[in-house]
């Protein structure tokens, strides 16, 4: 399993791309068993970002398991990353085979404990 916030996947890409590395970190994001991107939508990406979610979605598709975590609704997305071309073919394949979980408006972590 590989835990990583979108913004820090992003980045590690970046820095991949900057050293000469970016095949192989690609090759290990797109085999890990189970990729679990947090935080989408919560900072300001990088002007590549669709494109680069979109390949590592691909690379992953129908493989391996991908989870994401957003408080941003899906039809934000396109919005966000400013491409909705990417977004939209992003969406369809993750989206496929998906178990979409919506929490609700409140936080998890805002919750009062019962009473004992």
């Amino acid at each position: 399993m590989l835990y990583r916030e979108v913004h820090v996947l992003l980045d590690e890409l970046a820095d991949a791309v900057a050293d000469g590395t970016r095949k192989d970190y690609m090759e290990s994001v797109a085999t890990v068993p189970l990729l679990v991107v947090d935080d989408f939508g919560m900072r300001k990406l990088p002007h590549t970002a669709a494109e680069d979610l979109l390949e590592i979605v691909m690379r992953r598709y129908e493989r391996f398991s991908t989870l994401l975590t957003s408080n941003r609704p899906v039809e934000d997305w396109g919005k966000l990353l400013g491409d909705v071309a990417a977004v939209s073919a992003m969406l369809d394949r993750l989206l496929h085979h998906a178990h979409v979980l919506k929490c609700g408006p409140r936080s998890w972590r805002t919750k009062t404990p019962p009473e004992s």
